[in-house]
């Protein structure tokens, strides 16, 4: 949902859903040429073939998050935003541990979340002031939806999953916690007089924020990317947060803790924590639970060791090499390595990786990874390689 509602009718769109012949064509068509569409709109009509056309691009995405979904009606936004069945499934087995019985899915969109609390067995009722979302949800999780404005939302006992949108009307990505809609004073109300519930938040959410200091926080990814922060609320408060990979189901929890001490310069190893871990602060309570590791230096966030870690959360390298970041002695280097293609990493935008990469490529036939750090004002380049007995 964005503020503005969306323009579309869902009995115009579930007219062209039920219909299949203008779908059908629009799915096989992989040349969509001018005189093509304009056949097409002479047909079925301008409005039916812009439909089609949206319809159709909405459930080719959200396959990729849904493979059920090639039945359900959504426009290209709300496929975007919503949850894949992962992430949804996910929340929905929190809440069963929780034996929560009934669920209210607040600003549901197109109902990707709401799916899944169905799948689980819930109570669920579907709430957006969006009235074409408001009826996709109904449609696509076969359940109650009501249209209504989350401001005139009352308490009724149920868990309330709560996703505002991340999106304008422009299409804008809204990241963070004061940009959001409607407001961060509606949404603190709802918290203060809803008992349980949920936020669904960008990754990005600055996990101090004030707001949500009484939420427990929890972060997901998949396929390495970062997809979700939840805040959970009327829980009994907690500094404990959470991270889960959804890929492989890995799981950390802990308190934030300081940095660990920085020896200066690397190891043997240079170590960088999962995304999930930095996103959250969890990387140096996660770094002390495994031991042996140490920081470099203050602010590059990167990790060292002299002995291979073993931690399902850990990005590891060995190092071949540190050498001063000049072109001369790095293409050496690389030479002397038969190095072909050249993938440059870095931290705090030491370096522009892309132009590195194309700048030090060479002929040769293996392919090189290098990294750039910045250690205090020197920049230096790693060769590393993956640890053959790393898993």
């Amino acid at each position: 949902m964005d503020d503005s509602g969306s323009p579309n009718d869902f009995d115009s769109w579930q007219a062209v859903a039920a219909s299949g012949a203008l779908l059908e064509r629009v799915e096989a068509e992989q040349n969509r040429t001018p005189a093509v569409l304009e056949r097409w709109r002479s047909e079925f009509g301008a409005e039916s073939v812009r439909i089609a056309l949206e319809l159709c691009e909405a459930r080719r995405r959200l396959i990729l998050k849904w493979p059920e979904a090639s039945g359900w009606i959504a426009d290209r936004s709300g496929a975007e935003q919503a949850s894949s069945k992962a992430a949804a499934l996910h929340k929905a087995n929190q809440l069963q541990l929780c034996e929560v019985t009934h669920v209210t899915d607040l600003m549901c969109g197109i109902g990707g979340d709401t799916a899944a609390f169905r799948k689980a067995q819930f109570e669920v009722r579907a709430i957006d002031r969006d009235p074409f979302r408001a009826q996709c949800a109904a449609h696509n999780a076969n359940c109650p939806s009501t249209i209504q404005d989350i401001r005139e939302y009352v308490d009724d006992g149920s868990f309330v999953h709560l996703d505002p949108p991340r999106r304008d009307s422009s299409g804008k990505r809204r990241h963070h916690w004061n940009e959001l809609l409607p407001c961060p004073v509606v949404l603190r109300e709802l918290q203060t007089n809803i008992s349980r519930g949920m936020y669904k938040l960008a990754p990005g959410t600055n996990p101090n924020e004030p707001d949500l200091s009484q939420c427990r926080l929890e972060w997901l990814s998949e396929r390495g990317r970062l997809t979700q922060c939840l805040a959970w609320w009327g829980e009994t408060p907690t500094d404990e947060r959470s991270v889960v990979r959804l890929d492989d189901g890995w799981t950390f929890r802990g308190v934030p803790t300081p940095e660990l001490n920085h020896r200066g310069e690397f190891g043997s190893y240079l170590i960088r924590a999962d995304p999930l871990l930095e996103r959250s602060e969890l990387q140096w309570t996660y770094a002390r639970s495994l031991a042996s590791m140490e920081g470099v230096c203050p602010g590059l966030g990167l990790l060292t060791a002299d002995t291979l870690p073993k931690g399902s959360g850990l990005d590891v390298w060995e190092i071949e090499e540190v050498l001063p970041w000049r072109d001369k002695k790095l293409k050496a280097a690389i030479r002397t390595r038969e190095g072909g293609e050249v993938i440059v990493h870095t931290r705090g935008r030491a370096v522009d990786p892309d132009q590195a990469a194309l700048t030090l490529r060479a002929e040769g036939k293996n392919q090189i990874h290098l990294w750039c750090i910045r250690v205090g004002t020197r920049r230096v380049g790693i060769f590393v390689r993956r640890p053959t007995s790393h898993s």
